[in-house]
Order: C-alpha cells, then sequence, then structure tokens
C-alpha cells in the first residue's frame, strides 16, 4: 500500500535524522573544544555529555514531525523545507541547553549550541534535499506503487471523493480504473483504461502492484474470476468486504489515505520487518561492493585479456511485478554470447521457461573459474543497492523467460529478486524442471521471514566456500 509504503519511509526517515543530529552533536563538541578555542576555556570529558543522546533520540523525531518534516517533501517548496528546519533545530536546541543548563550549567556551553545548530541544520537540510530529489526520481522512474482500481463510473467518483484532496500524492500512484458496467470517463484524474474485459491482458502487460475493487453487490460474483488472477499472480488485492474464499492469500484492513479496505495478499506486508530488511540489504551490499572492487582489480584485467567486451556485463531482468532492470555481473562468457544463444537452445537442460546447459561453451576459462566460486555475482550488490534486487529473494528472470510464463508462474515475480534465495540453497545445479523452481521461489513467499532470509544467507556462504550446488 502506498500509505504502508510512505510509513517506511517515514521511520527510515526518523533514524536517519536521529543519526544525523548525534553526528552533529559528536562535531559540535570537537570544533569547540579545539585548539580554535583555547581562549574560552575547555568543555568537560565527553562521557559527561552523553546522557544528551538519550534527549535526541525520542525528541527529534517529534520535533520534525511537529513541523511537517515527514510530510510530502516533493510537493513541498526548498524554502518551505529551509523555514522548518530553522524553527526545529531552534526548538531542538533550546530544549536541549535549557536540559543541560538545569541539569549541571557548568556543562553548558554557548559556542558547543551555536556549532551544533549549524551542523545540525547543514547536515538536516543536505538529508531532506537529497531524500527529496530520491522520491522525486522514483517517481519519474515508475518506483512507486501502482495501483489499477476495478468499479463503476460512480464508484469511482464516491472513492475520489472519500480519498479527498488532502490526499493527491495517493492518487498519483493510480494508473486508472476498469468500468465494469461498460461505460466509464475520466474521474477527476483518474483515467478510465477501459471494459473489464480487457483486465487480465492489462495486469499481464504493464507493472501492476495493487488492484482495488470498488463493487455494487449485483456485481460482487462477476469479479471473482479477476481477483482469483491478482491472487494467482501475487498482486495485491483490497475490497471492502470479505467475500472470496481464496486459497493462498491471507487478509487484513488497512487503509487507502482515510478508507478503510479489506486486503487480500499472498506477500508480506509487515512494514516493520520489511524496513529492516531493507537496512540489512543497504549494509550488505555495502559489504559486497567493497568485495566486487577488490575482485574487479585483481579479475577485470584478466576478463579483458582472455575475451574482448566489457569487464561487466548488464542484462536487462524482470523484477518486481514485471518491473525491467539493469542486471550486472562480471563478465563470465564471450561477447557473443547471447547471440549464439538460439543455437545452442537444442542443448537446453531444463524443462520450462529457462536456458540452461551443461558445459557451455560460451563461458571462458577465468569466467567458468569465477563461477565456481559465485565470484561473478558480486556487482548484483549494485542491484541491492539501488533497490531492484534484495539479498535474498527469487530468481531474476531475463525477459525472454517471462514470455513463456503461465499465470501461475507469475506470483514469484510478487516479491524483489534475490541474489540467493532457497532455489540456491536447495542445489541449482541439481534442478533441471523450471516448476521446481517456480516451487521453491513460492515458497520462500509464502513463508518469509526475517529468520529465513538470515538461515538463507548463511547457508549460501556456507554453500560458497563448500562449493554445493553452486
Amino acid at each position: 500500500m502506498v500509505t504502508e509504503s510512505n510509513s517506511i519511509r517515514k521511520r527510515f526517515a526518523m533514524l536517519i535524522d536521529i543519526l544525523v543530529t548525534v553526528t552533529s552533536f559528536i562535531l559540535a563538541y570537537v570544533t569547540r573544544n579545539s585548539p580554535y578555542f583555547d581562549k574560552y576555556g575547555s568543555l568537560y570529558e565527553f562521557s559527561q555529555y552523553l546522557w544528551i543522546f538519550w534527549i535526541i533520540v525520542p525528541t527529534w523525531p517529534l520535533i520534525l514531525r511537529r513541523f511537517g518534516l515527514y510530510e510530502d517533501l516533493v510537493g513541498t517548496h526548498i524554502s518551505t523545507i529551509i523555514g522548518s528546519l530553522i524553527k526545529s533545530v531552534t526548538v531542538g536546541s533550546l530544549i536541549l541547553a535549557t536540559a543541560l543548563y538545569m541539569t549541571k550549567n557548568d556543562l553548558f556551553s554557548r559556542l558547543l549550541f551555536v556549532w551544533f545548530m549549524i551542523y545540525d541544520f547543514g547536515f538536516l537540510l543536505t538529508e531532506k534535499l537529497i531524500i527529496r530529489h530520491i522520491i522525486k526520481r522514483s517517481g519519474e522512474r515508475g518506483d512507486s506503487r501502482r495501483i489499477v482500481l476495478v468499479s463503476t463510473q460512480e464508484g469511482v467518483i464516491k472513492f475520489s471523493n472519500l480519498l479527498g484532496p488532502a490526499h493527491e500524492e495517493l492518487r498519483m500512484g493510480i494508473i486508472g480504473y476498469f468500468t465494469i458496467d461498460q461505460s466509464g470517463r475520466p474521474v477527476d484524474g483518474i483515467d478510465c483504461i477501459g471494459p473489464i474485459r480487457g483486465f487480465r491482458n492489462f495486469i499481464l502487460e504493464k507493472t501492476v502492484d495493487e488492484v482495488i475493487f470498488i463493487l455494487p453487490r449485483e456485481y460482487i460474483e462477476e469479479m471473482e474470476e479477476y481477483i482469483l488472477d491478482c491472487e494467482e499472480m501475487g498482486i495485491t488485492v483490497h475490497m471492502l468486504l470479505d467475500i472470496y474464499r481464496l486459497t493462498l492469500a491471507k487478509t487484513r484492513v488497512s487503509y487507502f489515505g482515510n478508507i478503510p479496505l479489506l486486503t487480500f495478499y499472498t506477500v508480506s506486508l509487515d512494514e516493520n520487518a520489511l524496513f529492516i530488511k531493507r537496512i540489512i540489504d543497504i549494509i550488505g551490499s555495502i559489504i559486497g561492493l567493497i568485495i566486487a572492487g577488490i575482485i574487479f582489480i585483481i579479475f577485470g584485467p584478466l576478463i579483458k585479456l582472455e575475451s574482448e567486451g566489457p569487464i561487466i556485463y548488464s542484462q536487462p531482468r524482470v523484477g518486481k511485478n514485471g518491473r525491467v532492470f539493469k542486471f550486472y555481473k562480471f563478465r563470465t562468457m564471450y561477447a557473443d554470447a547471447d547471440e549464439r544463444k538460439k543455437e545452442l537452445e537444442h542443448l537446453n537442460v531444463m524443462e520450462g521457461a529457462m536456458f540452461k546447459i551443461e558445459d557451455d561453451p560460451r563461458i571462458t576459462k577465468i569466467g567458468g573459474f569465477m563461477r565456481k566460486l559465485s565470484l561473478d555475482e558480486f556487482p548484483q550488490f549494485w542491484n541491492v543497492l539501488k533497490g531492484d534486487m534484495s539479498l535474498v529473494g527469487t530468481r531474476p528472470p531475463t525477459l525472454d523467460e517471462v514470455e513463456q510464463y503461465e499465470l501461475r508462474h507469475w506470483r514469484r515475480l510478487s516479491t524483489k529478486p534475490g541474489i540467493t534465495g532457497l532455489w540456491q540453497i536447495s542445489g541449482r545445479n541439481e534442478i533441471t524442471d523450471f516448476d521446481e523452481v517456480v516451487k521453491l521461489d513460492v515458497e520462500y513467499i509464502d513463508n518469509w521471514s526475517l529468520g529465513l532470509d538470515i538461515k538463507i544467507i548463511l547457508k549460501t556462504i556456507g554453500s560458497v566456500f563448500g562449493r554445493t550446488g553452486m
């Protein structure tokens, strides 16, 4: 949901704000205690000020929220952000200074707080502008939640009225609506995509994350097949009534703005766990990219010496709910590998929508060595850092694989692809049936937890060093 996504974003922003403010206080202490200010005397040991952080951690997010700095930054003018930050930093600094003065006034230093305000304002402003830019770019790339409505024109009008003008940012995620009564026109900026008979082809061909059904009672039975299509593809469904007996999806009550909806979903919507997963992804990707840099220095020249072509190979892959992204690996094949694929298709050992051959002649000698140690995978950590992939997830398919998918295969795309997953630790070299890959991916989606991710990561590390199942 858009609301849930915004909540995760706010939690992340709060964490960054706390870290930035703590860093600002430390830098202010170092600056004030430097030789340049010896004439004003030295401060006490830094350990005497550590209790200040117990005030910063709970207080700063509340102050910044009070001045609207966790609202829609993209729609907020930069001058408004600057004004809100000045107020926030001033109020927060006064609270800290008062607490410090009343508790132990000889710890108080006006220069310390002047520097703290300068650092905190500067860093927070830089952070907010970076976040504003990232959110804006994400929206332009279409990374925001993509939502389709299914209703009558009258239902969309009522939905739009309930949503109200205060939730304009939520409307940005709505692609349009399918009409169920054969008549429809644009409603308050929400386009009519067409009659419901085109629904299945649309969700197969376009990127759709969520579908909201707003139905009169007489249309309920007719819509069940479309609900089940979404369920089979792993697309989250929202409704106002609990009327469907779905075999895969779980249900919960959620909100779209201020509108209560009953949600059917097959992927985890635990925003706290997903937030932690993303933090783990970011930390893991930074470590992975450092190792990738070392591998690049050692193996990059060898890759270039053995065959023509780039050191880093990129290829379009399909990610969450059909998003296409550029996938990176160290090149382990000759430059014409993609062109030669067609002539080798008769050697494919996989059953179904995957391509794999034994002793692939397109693999270079150095590439074969890197594949044995999974060293070629490390550039994918850039995909993880960007958010296209996760450390753990489903296998990222190629475009031609997805073209062969049946409806039931699409559910493996309902979560982010991963560098590793159940399919990898279960012995990917021994699996020759695509349906078995799908089964493992769906098993991961249905049973996902942070504990499962950690277990898969540890088993992957063990497999790499043991060179088993890789």
